[in-house]
């Protein structure tokens, strides 16, 4: 946590008119005047810092913060199309970030709505996850749209002012990167813009209109232009703004184009050449951690989808716990699934959703209701392309109490022996099938719970299976045959 310098603070309002005077007291923005330590080393000499003609993909933990009774969140759907379009905007910097491991949810109403930096940084410091760029989305990050430390690892983002279409998540990521605010000096300053401007601000030289002092004022990078507007301000249609005096009397108009400035969002799309070369060095050699070890998993390729395995379509299950499995999707980082009482999955309590890393193909869905019909369908994606997604077709499944045998068809045909066994021995099954058919072989302890399962393949006629019990205590056991909606179940004990 030393690497937080100075917060940046910038509130989203409507358009305000820039020919008036600011001198309203709502304060748009609380950054101080400086830019961060490492900026001014990097600005006294940057052709001494390395550089890297690839794409940079920078490890990004994302902490979604809701109150404590769940309420709050963002959709993952919401966070996958808003990183789509961060990284869209960030395409020609060279730089990417991709979700690391899984998203984080913050269970806390005063962190979610936060009134004050201190809340913010007890809510930071309590989450914070090394050698990541750590991104936490709230409803109100102290009064703003969102806040960053300049030349850090963290931002906070108000959920309402980010999205395809806003620049919030790009500006704040710029301040976490080094850059300042293309109207530095200018924060909380108040001047008529037709006015001719002061040789400083806030003991920041004003940059000049003809770029003759832009290494040494302002933001310090000369192919930003003089900038001194420190309200939200509408562009033209050459995405410039009003007229403005530099300390001169000479005329100029700021560009709208920069995410680092104060204009509107239908304005902004680019960071100069200049903001570029910083952010990348920034990320080169101040965060030069976040690419230990790291691994860049390749894309999923365009004829890839998800493949559900099991339950089989329409099979019955234990309502109490389903283990739900799917193919491993070459590229994949992570898989959402999705377990519904209706099809479409809808947003509501009718529809439960997890969000797991590729490690594994595998999730157990506890506390579904009993004798019920569900759809669930799983979701993979690649956190480097997070709108890339690809979707499972839609599978179904019913859930029983199958220790209850009276309220499904009896299975018939197997034999288990012995049903006295000693820890580790192999425990057989003798089977006489009329026809091949998909089976699932599972133990349950006596509360229902499942300990083990494995998916067989049956054939017609008679065959022996052999079923490993190592590793499963003393005790009674219930193991179960489940083909379709026919069961059989057997009782066994280790002693």
């Amino acid at each position: 946590m030393k690497r937080i310098l100075y917060a940046t603070i910038c509130l989203v309002l409507g358009a305000i008119g820039i020919l008036q005077a600011q001198n309203d007291d709502h304060r748009l923005c609380g950054t101080t005047e400086e830019t961060s330590r490492w900026l001014e080393q990097y600005q006294l000499n940057p052709g001494a810092y390395p550089k890297s003609d690839g794409v940079i993909y920078v490890p990004t933990t994302i902490h979604n913060v809701g109150n404590e009774s769940g309420g709050g969140f963002v959709s993952l759907a919401f966070i996958q199309d808003a990183l789509c379009a961060v990284n869209k905007n960030f395409e020609p910097t060279g730089i990417q970030f991709y979700i690391k491991d899984t998203i984080r949810y913050v269970y806390r109403q005063e962190y979610y709505d936060h009134p004050d930096f201190a809340t913010g940084r007890q809510m930071i410091e309590e989450n914070f996850v090394p050698n990541t760029l750590n991104t936490y989305i709230v409803f109100n990050p102290a009064g703003a749209a969102g806040y960053a430390y300049l030349s850090s690892d963290i931002l906070v983002l108000g959920s309402r002012w980010i999205g395809p279409g806003t620049g919030t998540w790009e500006h704040e990521i710029g301040h976490a990167l080094s850059l300042p605010h293309t109207f530095r000096g200018w924060e909380r300053f108040e001047h008529f813009i037709n006015q001719r401007a002061p040789r400083q601000v806030n003991g920041v030289l004003v940059e000049k209109a003809d770029g003759s002092n832009c290494y040494q004022a302002g933001d310090g990078f000369c192919d930003t232009p003089p900038d001194y507007l420190n309200r939200r301000w509408n562009c033209n249609t050459d995405r410039l703004s009003a007229q403005q005096l530099d300390p001169d009397s000479i005329p100029f108009r700021s560009g709208g184009t920069l995410f680092m400035s104060y204009a509107n969002d239908a304005c902004m799309n680019r960071f100069s050449k200049e903001q570029i070369a910083a952010m990348r060095a920034n990320l080169l050699t101040q965060k030069a951690a976040y690419f230990e070890n790291q691994r860049i998993t390749p894309l999923i390729d365009e004829a890839d989808t998800v493949v559900l395995q099991f339950p089989a379509q329409a099979q019955t299950v234990s309502y109490e716990q389903v283990p739900l499995e799917w193919e491993p999707l070459e590229g994949a980082t992570h898989y959402i699934i999705e377990v519904s009482r209706l099809s479409s999955f809808p947003s509501s309590s009718f529809t439960r959703r997890f969000v797991i890393t590729s490690e594994n193909n595998t999730l157990t869905v506890n506390g579904l209701e009993n004798n019920r019909n569900y759809f669930w369908r799983v979701r993979g994606f690649n956190g480097l392309k997070p709108c890339d997604v690809r979707t499972s077709a839609v599978g179904t499944f019913r859930t029983s109490d199958l220790t209850n045998l009276t309220t499904i068809k009896s299975l018939e045909g197997i034999r288990v022996y012995p049903t006295l066994l000693h820890p580790g021995e192999t425990l057989r099954i003798e089977l006489d099938m009329p026809e091949s058919t998909p089976m699932e072989l599972r133990m349950l302890d006596l509360s229902g719970k499942l300990l083990k399962a494995e998916r067989l393949q049956v054939m017609k006629g008679t065959q022996t299976i052999r079923f490993q019990t190592v590793s499963v205590p003393k005790g009674i056991y219930l193991l179960s045959f489940v083909a379709g909606d026919r069961v059989y179940t057997s009782r066994i004990a280790i002693q």
